[in-house]
């Protein structure tokens, strides 16, 4: 019996390290396939190491990334030839009427996704003088009628070379929208260039091109300031700038599913939209969902958000909740004594003492939610209505990105120990 019992033993042991050094010893293999399609820009700037440090911790899943356009990958959600489409725009109404058809209905907030945000930047040769430029100018440049630099602030005498992407890229429709509108078209002798990198490029060898594309792909070329009218500022694409969307060419970048994401579909969106996919935006030069807080010392500091309403709405809207979750958090964080002032603004529409009121009414909506999750803070709400726009009031765009409450913190008493 003795020996029976041993050798049972003995053979189970063996069994159990036979299949433990094979387990080790096989490899992990993906089980589920998931492609993604859509945004070049997406794509260019971050999609090899996406796969790649995805599947770290995915090790079941295998992600197939696709840049073909933004419009493309839209089109193959709604045909069905990929589970995730990557966007630099929002998507557009007639393809969701096109998504419909199907059953598909793409803006609802469990199949589209806010990742992060984009600028386009106006890109020049290193050895260009000039250093902004106004709506105005862009539109005179890009459709053709602004020929030499000698015409611009700074420029010397030289031959203006337009450099512009497809125009099956969304930077190209975006540009069209923002810049030219309905009634410019691009110039003639524009020339088209295929993708972002080859744009960067060229401008980087050429002393008298202009282009735009993703500050992801700036180089070391020159990024012209730009203002969108006389009213307003002309800023830089700083991180700060595009984050509040303060920065007249911002732009969001999303995910798509044509459905409520499941599966591996679902794994690879958590994935995007968790630290590590947030920091991996970060370090591709785009600007992630984080808010900022303050660093150091500081007696009145911003935040690098801004938090928007609909017309005539108290309602905030989904990023502006999620924001101000952040916000509360930081704000919980911060040592000593402040105080938190809210600035309200409207768009130009209605009269001045209304636009007033409906600023302070939207500066307290942000109060109230700020209150519900740090009480023990006092805060000062300030209406200013249609003073100090950062966009037109002349388009729906440029109303909406002038409804806004800014949130500003204000030291009155040093968190450092004595």
């Amino acid at each position: 019996m003795g020996y029976l019992k041993i050798g049972f033993v003995f053979f189970v042991g063996l069994w159990l390290g036979i299949a433990t050094l094979s387990c080790k010893q096989s490899p992990k293999v993906a089980t589920a396939k998931i492609r993604v399609t859509g945004s070049e820009t997406i794509a260019s700037a971050i999609g090899e190491n996406l796969v790649k440090e995805f599947s770290v911790t995915n090790f079941d899943c295998q992600a197939e990334v696709e840049g073909n356009g933004t419009a493309n990958g839209i089109a193959a959600l709604i045909a069905g030839e990929c589970e995730i489409a990557m966007a630099s725009r929002p998507v557009s109404e007639q393809e969701k009427k096109e998504a419909a058809k199907v059953g598909i209905i793409l803006d609802s907030r469990d199949r589209e996704y806010l990742i992060g945000f984009d600028a386009l930047a106006i890109l020049v040769n290193p050895s260009n003088r000039v250093s902004e430029l106004d709506r105005a100018q862009l539109q005179a440049i890009f459709s053709g009628k602004l020929r030499d630099w000698s015409e611009v602030r700074g420029g010397q005498a030289a031959p203006i070379h337009v450099l512009i992407p497809d125009a099956r890229y969304a930077s190209h429709q975006f540009f069209k929208k923002q810049v030219l509108g309905n009634d410019l078209a691009f110039a003639a002798e524009a020339e088209v260039v295929g993708s972002s990198p080859e744009l960067r490029d060229r401008v980087a060898g050429d002393a008298n091109a202009i282009t735009f594309v993703s500050f992801a792909f700036a180089g070391t070329n020159k990024i012209l300031a730009v203002r969108e009218s006389n009213l307003t500022q002309a800023l830089m694409p700083t991180c700060g700038n595009v984050r509040d969307q303060s920065y007249w060419l911002t732009r969001m970048l999303y995910l798509y599913s044509n459905g409520e994401a499941s599966g591996a579909a679902k794994k690879f969106v958590n994935y995007v939209l968790g630290t590590q996919g947030q920091e991996l935006l970060a370090r591709s030069g785009f600007v992630n969902l984080t808010v900022s807080g303050p660093e150091g010392e500081f007696s009145r500091w911003k935040f690098d958000t801004v938090i928007r309403f609909h017309h005539t709405s108290m309602m905030i809207d989904s990023l502006g909740k999620d924001d101000l979750v952040q916000v509360a958090n930081q704000l919980n964080q911060l040592p000593g004594k402040i105080e938190v002032e809210l600035i309200g603004y409207t768009d130009s529409t209605g009269p001045a003492a209304l636009n007033e009121m409906i600023s302070i009414r939207r500066a307290n909506c942000v109060a109230e939610e700020l209150r519900a999750i740090v009480p023990h803070l006092l805060f000062n709400v300030i209406g200013r209505g249609a003073e100090d726009p950062i966009d037109t009031n002349e388009t729906a765009e440029g109303r909406q990105r002038n409804r806004r409450v800014e949130i500003w913190i204000i030291r009155t008493e040093s968190g450092a120990k004595k």
